[in-house]
């Protein structure tokens, strides 16, 4: 593979940092969609290609896949706060929970390349992550007082993305709904059996 050096950013002037960024949109955005209809095996050619942008500068952007799902990882997490964010504004706590499950749960289309990547930018990243899961807590606080069950809390809702993600990888694209409206309507039921603690 032929070798082509990474500027850094800080080097770039006000006007090539600005293409700078329109690059990593371009590039983000085709890898993005490749991935959701492809799933694995995508390659950083077929991102060029969908991008309309030439393999050099698509690696002097990111010089490596790995370097470009960390990327999307870190635009997926920072999706994630701007769900939460939506939901605080939301004047019916329960709806605004419940919504914000299903905007997590619409975003993820079972892509496990990028499923990986975000566990491993989470683990990186914890301090940040750590401030997206305080804006959740407060969304799921708020639904408390609205009938959502004590024993709930943030990571409970991520991990059920996580888990409609698995039927998305499946064969059922469409069960995911099914199971997800099982799922939502558990939160809220009176008199369940207590959850098993996870550590």
């Amino acid at each position: 593979m032929p070798q082509w050096t990474k500027r850094p950013v800080e080097d770039l002037t006000p006007r090539q940092r600005a293409a700078y960024e329109q690059r990593v949109e371009a590039i983000a955005v085709a890898a993005e969609q490749l991935m959701r209809e492809r799933g694995a095996g995508v390659t950083m050619a077929d991102v060029a290609q969908a991008a309309g942008i030439g393999m050099s500068s698509v690696y002097r952007t990111f010089a490596s896949k790995d370097e470009l799902l960390a990327e999307l990882a870190r635009r997926r997490v920072g999706r994630w706060a701007e769900i939460w964010r939506e939901a605080q504004q939301r004047e019916d706590p329960r709806a605004a929970l419940v919504d914000a499950i299903w905007a997590f749960v619409g975003m993820d289309r079972g892509e496990q390349e990028l499923a990986d990547a975000v566990r491993a930018w989470v683990l990186a990243n914890r301090d940040d992550f750590l401030e997206v899961a305080r804006l959740g807590e407060t969304v799921v606080e708020r639904a408390r007082d609205a009938g959502l069950r004590s024993d709930v809390n943030h990571d409970d809702v991520i991990r059920a993305s996580e888990l409609m993600a698995a039927l998305h990888r499946s064969g059922a694209p469409d069960a995911w709904r099914r199971v997800l409206t099982i799922y939502v309507d558990g939160l809220f039921t009176p008199g369940a059996e207590p959850l098993p603690n996870v550590e």
